[in-house]
């Protein structure tokens, strides 16, 4: 202080016996920091799914609580079939609609009711073009993505239920995603007139093994991703196309056939064109049954 010598510019004196602020300050002089807010500087974060930003928690400005630095949470935006909660709500691929993001279907009509079928055997939401990925969230209907497979019926359903907004599968008569059932799968495949034996894009009453991927195609022998065989397609003018409901996968249906046992159809790329036709219907498995040719399709059902 000039002339006057040093002088001591200490701040308001912050001392409690019983510590109760959060300042950062050891007020009660035990050798401890903030003690009644042990949390801080934990990670938190603001907001669910795409929304959620991170950070850490503070002491609040009038130094009475913790509050997360995090920013603001970001603004939802519309859910897609892709394993991501985009509207941030905390759940994950749900509410999806005929149609939606990463859902393609086509749709048909039948007495009681429209069906919405996917136009591509369904597939996880992190499936790629050579690789059929791990996620399980709910069943996507995308071109160019390796099918889900090896999985049993119950499995099945519940994929296809998961993308109804309460992730569960409808009642009976109420509207809905599930597995679909054998009469409209094959309604689906046999096209609008009602005439085709194949899912052939033309003549598709008409013999042609290569068409479609079953074992007559040479040195395939193996699933290939959804759509590849461009041809292999129940056309439905400008409803869309149905691709692959003869070959690469075989089908799990909801048609119960007898107590615990499903109608499986579409036959898969080791069967031969005769058992991948659009009425083939001798293919059953237990709900338990899982293996890597079969997999499965959803429908929405509009009554």
């Amino acid at each position: 202080a000039g002339a006057t010598g040093w002088r001591c510019m200490y701040g308001a004196a912050a001392y409690q016996e019983v510590e109760s602020r959060c300042d950062g300050i050891d007020n009660d002089c035990d050798g401890m920091v903030d003690e009644p807010f042990p949390t801080r500087g934990a990670a938190c974060s603001n907001g669910l799914g795409l929304c959620q930003r991170s950070g850490t928690l503070r002491c609040s400005a009038d130094g009475t609580a913790l509050e997360c630095s995090a920013a603001m949470a970001g603004t939802p935006g519309t859910e897609t079939c892709d394993g991501r909660d985009e509207d941030c709500d905390g759940r994950t691929d749900e509410a999806l609609f005929p149609g939606a993001g990463g859902v393609s279907t086509v749709q048909i009509s039948r007495p009681g009711a429209t069906v919405h079928v996917m136009s591509y055997e369904a597939s996880r939401p992190d499936a790629t073009p050579t690789a059929a990925g791990t996620a399980n969230t709910a069943a996507c209907s995308r071109a160019n993505r390796m099918p889900w497979t090896t999985v049993t019926w119950d499995q099945a359903q519940a994929a296809c239920c998961a993308l109804n907004s309460g992730g569960v599968c409808p009642a009976a008569g109420v509207d809905g995603w599930r597995l679909c059932a054998g009469d409209d799968w094959q309604s689906a495949c046999e096209g609008s007139a009602g005439t085709c034996d194949w899912s052939y894009a033309s003549n598709c009453s008409t013999s042609q093994p290569m068409v479609c991927n079953g074992s007559e195609v040479a040195g395939a022998d193996a699933i290939a991703a959804t759509g590849s065989f461009a041809s292999c397609r129940t056309a439905w003018g400008a409803a869309g196309n149905v691709y692959d409901l003869s070959g690469n996968v075989k089908e799990w249906t909801s048609t119960q056939v007898a107590t615990g046992v499903y109608a499986i159809r579409g036959g898969a790329y080791n069967n031969l064109e005769a058992g991948r036709t659009c009425d083939f219907d001798f293919t059953v498995g237990s709900r338990d049954f899982a293996f890597p040719n079969t997999g499965f399709r959803c429908c929405f059902y509009d009554f």
